[in-house]
């Protein structure tokens, strides 16, 4: 919820440049209706989604994504999607994670590679600008595209099992992050 404003007015802007622009939004049981509610006010069409596989679908279409930090990240660099991540949290919460937090990254493929391949536009970079700014580069710069398709590769390769699985690793690789290691 306290994202759809600021995806709305991202939209509104990049269907000023991309007027053709197809919205897909995937989503889930608990919040299907806030999305359908809220997906009304934006202008043009919007395809709202449910299930795994209408979703990997809307995945292999898709040019570029607009995305919350959290695991639909991990998603999204497996189905080779460049995106953009937001996330913004109460100022307090932001303050306590920053002095806590072992990582100066959120997203998984950013921690995993020590650079920012996603774009991580978190609380005050949580602006319709900014996000409008790299969904446009992602959809226009084909380099920018490549870099973070090859990142996603690096990355999931790191993620590969050496006797471990895939969520094994990851899960090992976020409590080391955490234990400072």
């Amino acid at each position: 919820r306290k994202l759809m404003p600021v995806f709305g007015e991202t939209i509104a802007r990049l269907r000023q440049k991309i007027p053709d622009l197809q919205i897909v939004i995937p989503t889930v049981g608990n919040v299907e209706s806030d999305v359908r509610i809220w997906a009304q006010s934006l202008e043009g069409p919007v395809h709202i989604i449910m299930g795994n596989s209408d979703r990997d679908d809307a995945f292999a279409a898709s040019r570029a994504a607009l995305a919350a930090s959290g695991t639909v990240t991990l998603e999204l660099a497996k189905a080779g999607v460049p995106h953009v991540i937001a996330y913004k949290v109460n100022p307090f919460s932001a303050f306590v994670f920053r002095m806590l937090a072992h990582t100066k990254f959120v997203n998984l493929v950013n921690i995993l590679l020590n650079t920012e391949i996603v774009p991580e536009c978190l609380q005050d970079r949580c602006t319709d600008g900014v996000l409008t700014e790299y969904l446009e580069k992602l959809f226009a710069d084909e380099s920018t595209r490549a870099r973070q398709k090859a990142g996603f590769q690096a990355a999931l390769q790191q993620l590969k099992p050496e006797g471990e699985s895939p969520s094994q690793r990851a899960a090992r690789v976020v409590l080391d992050m955490i234990g400072g290691r």
